[in-house]
């Protein structure tokens, strides 16, 4: 359970990856996919930072 909770913010980046993929390879013109990418980059990031530093300063 712990490395999924070290792992969750690379996760959520991936995904936010994904998203992207599928808007620029199915041409989309709608502009929440782009927003709900950025929110997922957003939270993936901060997530990864805070996660790791609170396992690192844990020492697990």
């Amino acid at each position: 359970m712990d490395q999924l909770k070290r792992s969750l913010g690379a996760i959520l980046v991936l995904l936010g990856v994904i998203l992207l993929a599928i808007y620029s390879f199915a041409e989309l013109t709608n502009n929440a996919i782009l927003v709900v990418a950025a929110i997922l980059f957003v939270a993936g990031i901060g997530s990864y930072i805070f996660l790791n530093k609170k396992f690192i300063g844990n020492g697990k």
